[in-house]
């Protein structure tokens, strides 16, 4: 059924997303304290696994939370 692969796909996809902005978020949170609801925002808004991705990574490396590009 190739519809029903379809929407296993899409679920699957969605589902990978959200684990990955809750690590985000959980790094931030490790790293920074208290996450704005701003940013909670910012990060609930991607919906690119190779964005989020880099983020995880890069946040390491910023001094505080504005100096992170969200775009």
């Amino acid at each position: 059924m190739p519809g029903a692969e379809t929407l296993l796909q899409k679920v699957n996809k969605e589902s990978v997303l959200q684990t990955q902005r809750e690590v985000l978020l959980k790094i931030l949170e490790l790293r920074f304290g208290t996450i704005p609801e701003p940013v909670i925002y910012k990060v609930s808004r991607i919906q690119s696994h190779a964005r989020l991705e880099f983020l995880i990574g890069y946040v390491q490396y910023v001094e505080n939370l504005d100096d992170i590009n969200w775009d």
